[in-house]
């Protein structure tokens, strides 16, 4: 069975706020069954939140793979919906957050054990292309990308090869973009976007395996294992140093962004 956006994009959703947490509804009931995807971003003056936990009124259970840099932390969490019905995704950050943005989305299709590829993160200072690399072990992945910045307002433009889940290019409240796609073939995939203006960026990037997952090269596990692997990646090799941005400041409700 292979992965599918459920309802050809009608249960997309997304929101941003300045509060301590997020909660973003879907326009139609879910699935049972289904794989759930919640995407985004979370600002907090001092070196971004140790944490952000993702639940939502269904039960579902979520795992969050997430990064910081400066005072940016971004995350793809995913979970498979126990039950269907009306359900609210709520992203709740460490400590007393002041920005956030997320974006969400169902799909089908999914693996008992969903992930294929942790892909882990990239920053850039001062770039209007952002990017992250990730090669899927498996054929007919799902990929989800997230991009956030700590800079002025600008508009963003997810790559040719993606399909846009939500975004939001003010930073009132928190910007960033999330995306997707349906690959056919195992091999390396590059997740990307393009700002106007340069930008202080995190990505993070991570793929999803369907029901019939074919690994592209068979490899010696042990009995009850399966073939997993996080895309290792040296920052320092690419010049991509997490927490190398500078952070924006914060005064009292109100910030100053990096020009």
């Amino acid at each position: 069975m292979a992965l599918s956006e459920v309802g050809a994009g009608s249960q997309r959703a997304v929101g941003d706020n300045s509060a301590d947490s997020l909660a973003v509804a879907f326009p139609a009931n879910v699935g049972a069954g289904r794989l759930l995807i919640a995407a985004g971003a979370a600002f907090l003056g001092g070196g971004g939140p140790a944490s952000i936990i993702v639940t939502d009124t269904l039960g579902t259970s979520y795992v969050v793979l997430s990064a910081v840099s400066g005072d940016l932390r971004v995350f793809v969490a995913y979970g498979v919906s126990p039950s269907g019905g009306a359900n609210t995704i709520t992203m709740n950050p460490s400590g007393a957050a002041t920005g956030n943005f997320m974006a969400i989305d169902e799909f089908s299709g999914q693996h008992a054990t969903p992930l294929d590829v942790d892909g882990g993160s990239s920053t850039g200072v001062a770039q209007s292309a952002q990017s992250d690399d990730l090669t899927t072990l498996t054929t007919d992945d799902l990929i989800i990308g997230v991009m956030s910045h700590v800079s002025a307002d600008t508009a963003i433009t997810e790559g040719g090869s993606y399909t846009l889940i939500g975004e939001q290019e003010s930073n009132a409240n928190q910007a960033g973009s999330v995306v997707f796609r349906l690959v056919t073939t195992a091999q390396a995939y590059t997740v990307n976007w393009t700002t106007v203006g340069n930008v202080d960026w995190i990505v993070y990037t991570a793929a999803f395996k369907p029901a019939a997952a074919e690994p592209a090269a068979m490899a010696s596990v042990g009995p009850g294992q399966e073939p997993y692997a996080r895309n290792v990646k040296s920052r320092e090799a690419r010049g991509l140093l997490v927490g190398a941005f500078p952070r924006r400041t914060t005064s009292g409700s109100h910030r100053r962004r990096v020009e």
